[in-house]
């Protein structure tokens, strides 16, 4: 299976002379292991690319039975010129990859603690100032994202031990949460979202940017969508398919009006597939829809309900005429 996925690089290790064994840390699929061949003979353009710290988009061939996945392509997205060159930013830095890698176990997922420490690091390039806070920031959320949620948890003995020592102690950390981290101009904790122009009324399907992250806005809710492969594409030159999430619908509390736990919302998500007719030499396209259910709230919010999730060959705004949305 080919994967794309923005990713950090943990560790890096010469392999045979000229290739190189790294390890990062990816939005899709957590802490995983790659081989890059000839990434170290002379005239490779990629040397540099694999270095501590950089944010890259790789493209790469998942074996779920191998722990080692060889890599095809690769693009640098960061390479943090303003952390590199500062020695305690480096330091910091250094240390939150160390976190990752030495806690987190192979291709265990985690999108929320990947998009806190990119943040993190942006905030670094970006500021000066802070920057203890702001790698208390990165510990804190860590440890939340990983169900040790110490701020929420009053009765805590870390808080009520240094309670005794401080009372203001809960403000203190929370100052900590006051800073513009991603540098969108917002101290809210929301992310900076970019609505889909497919969908226009009522819940509204929205993106990180264009190619970012799946987002379920409802009001002033934002419900990440946690399963990354929703969108797709790819292209082998006599064919290529697609999959591009259109609209999502308002939320359906699935006739139990007092349980939220089995609320849903539905995201419609066009398919399309070309493919070349060796016979004749002609390219042909078909298009399918795939109406996946996401969970609303709860443990599962985010996560799709496979129970309720359809697939439909006719258009979504003719098949569920519930969503807002132009396909």
């Amino acid at each position: 299976m080919k994967i794309k996925s923005h990713a950090l690089v943990l560790k890096t290790t010469i392999f045979k002379e000229s290739s190189l064994i790294i390890r990062l840390f990816t939005r899709e699929k957590g802490k995983s292991t790659y081989i890059v061949k000839a990434a170290m003979r002379q005239k490779s353009p990629n040397k540099a690319i694999y270095q501590q710290l950089n944010e890259v988009e790789i493209n790469y061939t998942h074996h779920p039975k191998k722990q080692i996945h060889p890599v095809y392509s690769v693009k640098l997205i960061n390479d943090w010129d303003n952390i590199c060159g500062d020695l305690k930013k480096t330091v910091l830095c250094t240390s939150m990859l160390e976190i990752i890698d030495k806690s987190y176990d192979e291709e265990i997922p985690d999108a929320k603690t990947y998009d806190t420490l990119q943040s993190v690091m942006l905030y670094f390039d970006h500021n000066n100032k802070n920057l203890n806070n702001a790698f208390y920031y990165f510990i804190l959320h860590f440890l939340k994202n990983s169900g040790y949620d110490i701020l929420s948890a009053k009765k805590h003995p870390i808080i009520l031990r240094f309670q005794q020592k401080n009372p203001n102690l809960l403000d203190d950390l929370n100052l900590i949460f006051d800073l513009d981290l991603n540098g969108d101009g917002s101290k809210t904790g929301q992310v900076s979202l970019t609505n889909r122009n497919t969908d226009t009324t009522g819940t509204i399907l929205a993106s990180e940017g264009a190619n970012g992250a799946l987002y379920i806005v409802d009001g002033n809710t934002q419900i990440a969508i946690n399963d990354s492969w929703i969108e797709s594409s790819s292209n082998w030159g006599d064919g290529s398919n697609s999959s591009t999430a259109i609209a999502v619908s308002d939320k359906n509390n699935n006739g139990t009006a007092d349980n939220e736990a089995d609320d849903y919302y539905q995201v419609a998500v066009k398919m399309l597939n070309t493919w070349t007719d060796f016979n004749t030499g002609q390219k042909n396209t078909n298009e399918d829809w795939q109406i996946y259910s996401i969970y609303a709230s709860g443990s599962d919010q985010g996560n799709n309900n496979w129970d309720k999730t359809v697939w439909t060959q006719t258009q979504a705004t003719s098949a569920y005429p519930h969503f807002g949305c132009k396909g």
